[in-house]
């Protein structure tokens, strides 16, 4: 019994590890110096356009661009997907916050009423 409790811990504490990998840190939609905050104006190509959040977390007319490669990583809404996924109108985080794209964590836009 001791030897299952202790695998369901260790298992629980890899999932939040892996769960956790493209999250947000828990900024508050702000931003911070390793990542930023905002909703995808666009993609083109391996090219995505951020509307970024201001330092107080509300949307800004700041656009950036980020380059990706094969190598960045890219959730929707928890699940892996590809930079094409990717559609304008997403909430979303981006590490780096300049340059070249690392991870992008997006959340699907709410469909309309």
């Amino acid at each position: 019994m001791k030897t299952v409790m202790m695998l369901a811990v260790a298992v629980m504490m890899v999932a939040l590890a892996v769960g956790n990998s493209y999250a947000c840190d828990g900024c508050g939609g702000k931003g911070n110096a390793m990542h930023v905050h905002g909703t995808i104006a666009k993609v083109d190509g391996a090219k995505v356009t951020l509307k970024a959040n201001d330092k107080d977390g509300k949307p800004s007319d700041k656009e950036i661009v980020f380059e990706t490669s094969e190598k960045t990583a890219v959730t929707v809404n928890g699940k892996e997907a590809k930079v094409a996924d990717l559609k304008g109108g997403m909430a979303c985080c981006i590490y780096p916050t300049s340059g070249s794209a690392t991870k992008i964590a997006a959340k699907a836009a709410c469909p309309a009423k």
